[in-house]
């Protein structure tokens, strides 16, 4: 699939390009009324993969690679700012330089190309189970240690009045038996629960942080973008209206692709915030992790890379990236 780059907007990884004003499914046709109907669209906005990164060379790091020696780094499109962190501090490199030549296939993509020699090392969100399946199947040996926090996070429109729904209610939305929003404090209006791709890191979070073994009902494919840009997108603009519901990953929302029409639901009335992440107040939290082929030499620059990731340094770096640290 395509490359997901630091300086250019990924192509889908798995389904066609979506048409650009999303529809209700065939059981879900909403109603706006005159108060829904809202202002003119705003511009689209950019994905920041420097995400206000600081300066790299504030610190000295323990470790230092050539670039023409640095590995081939691959993974999850919300940890790019910090491979790009990771990569200029090692090196030297300006953030920018280090942008310009960081490429990521994303998650389900990238487990796949570590275990195929197609990438060195991944700094990855958690693969999807057909993923895990497929890593299986080839017999896969690979070496993963958690190196940041991030959460599940549900959002709607700021003009949707519902601010928190429990777990049992977004178990009932996502199996179709809560269908509109007057059912949890909103409007009498449809809900227009989006979804994601089956290989995307988020899908795989929901599926096991939320879902567990309750099967999500079906969704038309109109309402699950293979990007989680174009899933803010969606919420921010369905209908013009504040009926859509979506998810993501919390670093992503809140630092890389920032959309003021969205806000982000309580869950079980706790907000996903740095604090409640590393506290675990918030329900759901996973890791990121840093992941290598386990016969990668121990002398390689791989394999120093991934040490110095999961070492003391690179819970600083993670920190200074805006991350939540594995690491207390």
């Amino acid at each position: 699939s395509p490359a997901v780059t630091a300086s250019a907007t990924a192509a889908p990884t798995a389904l066609p390009t979506e048409a650009a004003t999303p529809s209700p499914s065939p059981s879900q046709t909403v109603k706006a009324t005159a108060t829904e109907s809202a202002a003119p669209v705003s511009p689209k906005p950019t994905v920041n993969r420097l995400a206000d990164l600081p300066d790299p060379g504030l610190w000295a790091a323990t470790l230092k690679l050539d670039p023409k020696d640095y590995p081939k780094v691959d993974g999850s499109t919300a940890t790019l700012p910090l491979a790009i962190f990771a990569r200029s501090k090692v090196t030297g490199e300006t953030l920018e330089q280090s942008d310009a030549v960081t490429h990521f296939t994303t998650t389900g993509p990238s487990w796949i190309a570590l275990s195929e020699r197609a990438a060195d090392l991944l700094i990855v969100y958690e693969a999807p189970d057909e993923i895990k399946k497929q890593l299986a199947d080839k017999g896969a040996k690979l070496l993963s240690k958690p190196i940041g926090l991030d959460a599940l996070v549900f959002l709607t429109n700021k003009g949707n009045p519902v601010d928190s729904l429990t777990h049992q209610q977004l178990l009932d939305i996502y199996t179709g038996k809560i269908t509109r929003w007057n059912q949890v404090g909103g409007k009498k209006i449809e809900i227009i629960p989006y979804q994601r791709v089956s290989n995307s890191g988020s899908q795989a979070l929901m599926k096991k942080l939320v879902m567990k073994d309750i099967k999500m009902m079906d969704a038309p494919t109109i309402l699950k973008p293979s990007e989680m840009d174009d899933l803010l997108d969606a919420v921010a603009q369905y209908d013009n209206s504040s009926n859509a519901l979506g998810y993501s990953v919390y670093y992503y929302v809140r630092n890389m692709y920032k959309v003021p029409s969205v806000k982000l639901l309580a869950i079980n009335g706790v907000l996903p915030s740095p604090e409640s992440i590393a506290s675990h107040k918030y329900p759901y939290i996973n890791p990121f992790y840093a992941v290598i082929r386990e016969n990668e030499p121990a002398d390689s620059p791989t394999h120093k890379l991934f040490d110095w990731l999961t070492g003391s340094d690179g819970a600083k770096a993670v920190k200074d990236a805006g991350y939540v640290s594995a690491k207390p």
